[in-house]
């Protein structure tokens, strides 16, 4: 038998086979411990305009299989909803890239992105740097 995704919860565990209709496991495996894989992520500048095209890039360690559920979300860091999110971008199929998610936020404020592994109750294992969104400011004096 082989298992390919464990327990996502930190700790040591072990694996139990159990006989039908028995309280007392068979054969009980070695312990192991698991630890969930941290991605790191990058956002391209500091400081950005509203409605800039937008990058994202992540890795996650190879140890760890992509999972076609995994995901990244850019949170606003205050006043936006209980939870923050103001987009949710699938991760293509690779455990590293760069992921192009069209545009900044619409709205100025500091915001931030995490990936998050879907199959495992959207557990967050990176978060990018702070990065600020502002209005465009003209280049061009406004004519009255």
């Amino acid at each position: 038998i082989s298992f390919s995704q464990c327990a996502l919860s930190e700790g040591t565990h072990e694996f139990r086979y159990m006989m039908d209709g028995s309280e007392t496991p068979a054969c009980i495996s070695a312990s192991f411990v698991t630890v969930k894989p941290l991605a790191t992520m990058g956002v391209p500048a500091e400081v950005v305009p509203c409605g800039d095209p937008f990058t994202i890039s992540y890795a996650i360690p190879l140890t760890r299989p992509h999972s076609a559920e995994d995901w990244i979300g850019i949170y606003k860091l205050t006043g936006y909803g209980p939870n923050g999110c103001v987009m949710r971008i699938p991760v293509p199929g690779a455990n590293e890239g760069t992921i192009d998610i069209g545009h900044t936020p619409d709205f100025p404020g500091d915001y931030h992105a995490q990936y998050h592994l879907g199959a495992h109750s959207d557990a967050v294992v990176g978060t990018s740097m702070v990065f600020t969104v502002r209005l465009r400011v003209p280049t061009k004096g406004i004519e009255t």
